[in-house]
Formats: structure tokens, sequence, C-alpha cells
């Protein structure tokens, strides 16, 4: 006897239509899957990258401060004695173990301090030095001393004047020579005042930097 299907009977047709569904609905089961794990990797990467970020931005601001707490000093020109090299409100960096490691030499701009007051002046003579001042004009050890970063000509300020300059000591100047308050007014400066050298210049509207020779 032959078997017959009764079109009317929705459950014998039912059967075979299911049977290849089910594996349709297995690849979208597994591609929602995949899709939702991309997701998670992506939600852990970003997540990664932040924490990335922030911990190196810690670390520079940590690493910023211990290098400005020991090692560079930033000080704001409050005067005129070093024009031209530096403007009054110009920022100063200065190096605070630079002395630690090497030795001062002349034509340096240091920091020093002088009664309570940090000031920055330039090195124009060392201990053993003779400094003289005769008819404006700066001389060391008999030499005339032609000094490009002191502003306008040689011209310096005050009378005739010699100095030798004593062990461990130092004579400073300004390089505005109209200036007078260096050590032509209150002397040479020692170096157990000296703390520390020049090592950057920034000068606010000019975005540059300018070394102490400059």
């Amino acid at each position: 006897m032959r078997d017959t299907q009764n079109p009317d009977n929705p459950s014998e047709q039912a059967g075979p239509a299911n049977e290849q569904d089910m594996p349709d609905k297995k690849h979208m089961q597994l591609a929602l899957a995949q899709n939702k794990f991309k997701k998670g990797v992506k939600i852990r990467e970003r997540r990664s990258w932040y924490v990335q970020v922030l911990t190196d931005f810690i670390l520079a601001a940590v690493f910023a401060a211990i290098l400005f707490y020991f090692f560079l000093i930033p000080y704001e020109i409050s005067g005129n004695g070093m024009e031209p090299f530096a403007d009054r409100g110009s920022i100063v960096f200065v190096n605070r173990l630079a002395y630690k490691m090497g030795n001062i030499k002349r034509g340096d701009v240091v920091s020093f301090t002088d009664n309570g007051h940090e000031k920055i002046r330039r090195i124009v003579a060392l201990p053993g030095d003779i400094v003289e001042l005769i008819d404006g004009i700066l001389y060391i050890n008999g030499y005339q001393i032609y000094e490009t970063y002191a502003s306008g000509s040689s011209w310096t300020y005050g009378g005739d004047s010699r100095c030798e300059v004593p062990d461990g000591c130092y004579y400073v100047m300004c390089d505005n020579r109209k200036c007078p308050d260096d050590s032509r007014t209150f002397g040479v400066v020692s170096d157990a005042y000296i703390t520390g050298k020049l090592a950057f210049l920034y000068t606010p509207g000019q975005t540059k930097f300018l070394s102490p020779k400059e």
C-alpha cells in the first residue's frame, strides 16, 4: 500500500522544514556568541588602554615633581638686572646639582642667596682673579673683557675700583651694567651661598628656550 500525505495536515509538513532550520539556528547562535565575545574583548582593550594612559600620566606627574623638587628650580625674573639676556617676567630654571658634579666657570649664570633673597647673576671672576673697573671698562687680571652678553657697550656703572677675589668666592655682575645690584655693591659671593647654575630660560610670549651663553 503506497504512503500518501495529507496536504491538509500541517503536522506532516512541519517535520522536514524544522530539520532544515536547525543548522541555521545553530549558526545564528554561534554568530551571536562570537559578537558578544568580540565586544567583550574590545571593552576590555579599551579599559586597558585607559588604565595605561592614566598610569603613564601619574608616573609622568610624579617624575616631574621629583625632577623639579630635587633638580630644577624655577624662578621668575622680577627686575632688569639681567637684561638683555633675561627680561623682566622671564622664567629661569636653575640646576641645583650642577656644581655638585662640576666646577663654577667664568660666564656661568648662577643663583645665590643674598640676605634671604634668591638672585640671578653672571660669574665674571673666579677665586684669585683681580677685577678692575677703569673708565667703565671691565678688566680681569689686566686684560679687557669683551662681553657680548652685556647690555649696550662695555660701559660699566660705578667709579674705578679694584678687587682681588678671595678663595672660595666669586665676583658676580649684572648683564645690565647700569644696574649696580651685584658685587660692585655687596662684594664677592661665597660659594656656600651659590645654590645652582641656570639650565635654561623661558621668555613668555616668545615660546623659546635660551642657553646661558646666548
